[in-house]
């Protein structure tokens, strides 16, 4: 960090703790922690999933999700075939048993 940005950055904290309340620093310090923390993508697939394949879809949900840092990937046969995407509130499922679940409703 360079020196103008590490002075502003510094103007920044100290007008904070001059102006606010203890509340509104303790908001923008969680904000501020959870935008910065490393936060993952979990896909759960069954059945197999090659290596290729896994390489192709992170490289898909990295693009799509440039602050995910991490892609997980884990075997759930529960979904009985296909996958289940899952990056914070987003939730994107293309498996047999959704499928099965809103034929049934």
């Amino acid at each position: 960090m360079n020196n103008s940005t590490l002075s502003i950055a510094d103007q920044i904290v100290a007008q904070l703790l001059a102006t606010s309340d203890k509340d509104t620093v303790k908001y923008v310090y969680e904000k501020l922690r959870d935008h910065f923390t490393q936060k993952p993508t979990v896909v759960y697939f069954a059945g197999e999933m090659s290596d290729k394949e896994k390489q192709e879809l992170e490289t898909a949900i990295k693009g799509k999700f440039p602050q995910s840092e991490t892609v997980e990937f884990i075997k759930d046969d529960s979904l009985l075939g296909g996958i289940k995407v899952v990056f914070e509130d987003y939730v994107y499922e293309d498996s047999v048993a959704r499928r099965l679940a809103s034929t049934s409703n």
